[in-house]
Formats: C-alpha cells, sequence, structure tokens
C-alpha cells in the first residue's frame, strides 16, 4: 500500500538552540539522521524561504505537506509568530499538526536528566512561563511524548516510532479502523499511487480544491475537475489532495480511467474492499458509499465526461476528484 510504502515527508519543529548543541552532534542533526536511515525525508522550516506576508499562514501550509509531525520540545519557547503573537513556531507548528491531522511523534528534553546543553539553555528567561505551559500542554495532548536525554537516545527512539507508526497505518489497511477487516463496513479501502515527494507552488490549488469541495450542497457529493495539458500535474496534485484527507476518510481510492478495462476493475477491487461480494460492483460501491461521509474518490486521466457516466456516486456525503485533458 503506498501510503506505506515510499519515503514519508517528515516535519521536524526544534527551537533554534538544539540544532546548535551540543556542537558535536545536535539533537536536531541526530533525528535528521534517524529520518534519513528510516529511509524519509526531512522538512524543517529553516530550510524554507521566509515569507514576510501572513508567516502563520505560511507555517500551517508547510506542516500540512508533512507525512510526520515530529517535535523536540526543550526549554526555549523560541519566537512569537508575527501575525500571531499569542503562539511561538514551535506551538503554532504542534497545533496546526493537530488540526490537519497529521500523525505527532513528540520528544521532550527530560528536566530531570543530566542533558548536554549549556546552563543558560535549560530555561527561558523571555517567555518560560509560555514554554512551562506549552510543555504541559504537550505532555496532557493524548499523544505519546517520550522523554530524552541526549541526541543519541533521540536518534533511536524516533528511528523505532517512526517504524511503529508505519507497521500501525500498514495494519490498519488491512483490518480497518475499528479492528474489523476491511470488507466489514465501516472498514477502511485505501488506494492511491506513490505521494509526490516535491509538489511546489500548489498549496494555493490544494487550498482552492479542499474549499470547493467542502462546499457542495444538497445530498450529491462534492465533485472537482482538474483539467489541463498533458504534464501540467494535475495526477500529482490529487493525489497529493487524497494523502492529505487520509486521517480523516475512511475511503480513499484512485480510479485509472483511460481505458474502460481499468476503471472496470478498480470498482471491482473497491466494491471486495467495502465487503460487496454479488451483483454490481458500482452499484455496490455507491450503496455502501452513500452511508458514509467520509470518502473520496479520484478518477484520474479521464478521457471524457462519457467514460465515466454513471459511475459518479449520485448520493453521500463524500468527494469527487476527476483530472481530465478535456473539458467538462
Amino acid at each position: 500500500m503506498s501510503v506505506v510504502e515510499g519515503p514519508w515527508r517528515v516535519f521536524v519543529s526544534h527551537t533554534s538552540e538544539l540544532r546548535r548543541f551540543p556542537p558535536d552532534r545536535s539533537f536536531v542533526a541526530a533525528a535528521e539522521e534517524a529520518i534519513t536511515r528510516a529511509g524519509d525525508a526531512v522538512m524543517d522550516m529553516e530550510y524554507f524561504t521566509a515569507r514576510e506576508d501572513k508567516p502563520a499562514d505560511y507555517c500551517r501550509q508547510q506542516v500540512g505537506r508533512a507525512d510526520v509531525y515530529v517535535g523536540i520540545i526543550g526549554f526555549r519557547y523560541g519566537s512569537p509568530v508575527r501575525d500571531d503573537p499569542d503562539r511561538s513556531y514551535t506551538e503554532l507548528e504542534f497545533d496546526a499538526a493537530a488540526e490537519l491531522g497529521v500523525p505527532r511523534l513528540v520528544f521532550v528534553l527530560d528536566e530531570g536528566a543530566v542533558l548536554p546543553l549549556p546552563q543558560t539553555w535549560l530555561s527561558d528567561p523571555d517567555y518560560a512561563e509560555r514554554q512551562r505551559a506549552f510543555r504541559a500542554r504537550v505532555a496532557g495532548a493524548g499523544i505519546t511524548v517520550q522523554l530524552v536525554n541526549s541526541p543519541g537516545d533521540l536518534a533511536l527512539l524516533l528511528f523505532q516510532a517512526l517504524a511503529e507508526l508505519r507497521q500501525r497505518i500498514a495494519e490498519s489497511l488491512v483490518t480497518g479502523r475499528d479492528g474489523r477487516s476491511a470488507g466489514d463496513e465501516p472498514g477502511m479501502a485505501v488506494r492511491l499511487s506513490p505521494r509526490p515527494v516535491f509538489l511546489a507552488g500548489r498549496d494555493d490549488l490544494l487550498g482552492e480544491l479542499d474549499a470547493r469541495l467542502a462546499a457542495r450542497r444538497g445530498p450529491a457529493p462534492g465533485v472537482v475537475v482538474l483539467s489541463g495539458l498533458g504534464g501540467a500535474g494535475k495526477t500529482s496534485a490529487a493525489v497529493e489532495y487524497a494523502y492529505r484527507q487520509l486521517t480523516g476518510c475512511g475511503v480513499v481510492w484512485e480510479l485509472a480511467a483511460e481505458e474502460p478495462a481499468a476503471l472496470a476493475a478498480g470498482f471491482g477491487e473497491l466494491a471486495a474492499q467495502l465487503g460487496v461480494r454479488d451483483g454490481d460492483p458500482v452499484a455496490g460501491v455507491h450503496a455502501v458509499l452513500a452511508r458514509r461521509p467520509d470518502w473520496l474518490l479520484v478518477f484520474d486521466n479521464v478521457p471524457g465526461p462519457a467514460a465515466i457516466r454513471g459511475l459518479v456516486p449520485p448520493v453521500g456525503g463524500g468527494r469527487v476528484v476527476i483530472t481530465s485533458q478535456y473539458g467538462f
């Protein structure tokens, strides 16, 4: 399953001193080594060009591009966000990951241990109370928080956490969210192409896509068509959008629509995943999805409206994304 295969984009959130200390191998360097060793790609706000306009929104966008959030929480609060001064960038990134449904792996420096940091970095002279409150909120957020006392400790625990998260996701794709088999409603059915590793300049498009699909009216699902010339990146945008919906959707299914046989096979596989054993697979899928609010279908590379006539679910609370070189 492609959500498990291929490199994840791992967003690393931290304050600046954790990239500097200890000088021989900092906490951030150790985390990046663990991510690379796991076969994944590092994302860090330090690598992005600074934005003067709406930095809070830009920060949220970058967190939203990640597959996993990793927070390394020390004793400094960090700089308040210019257009959201009640939060630092590290606190905003932690909150954005929660809001966007990005899995969070959090590592907190153990205040009861002897840490390889200068004494001056073990407290915050400007925002000590804010940082204490943030650390307490992280501890009570209902997620697994691991205490670390050295870069080596962090590297080992992070590598293990990434492997365990990948295993949990793989198992959820087989058993469904509630432990039942994928064919037992409401199980989970996911099939997507590998996630694009680099997708620059598409955040506005993805935001508009999400807004239009969310603004549906009546009993029909939201439907959006991405049209344009071949090679314009329609499929990459649709697949990236679909990956961002995995946390909130129980059914996320990509259907190759170039050929009728491939389209029929895709519906047959989806029907089997949803527990439809008899009758017309398309009608069975439509019947199941009509009772669910948490689904997304991607019809990729549709040669024209006639190719998918009768295949888009007529009712249901889900979403449909169509890519095509032809106008609809």
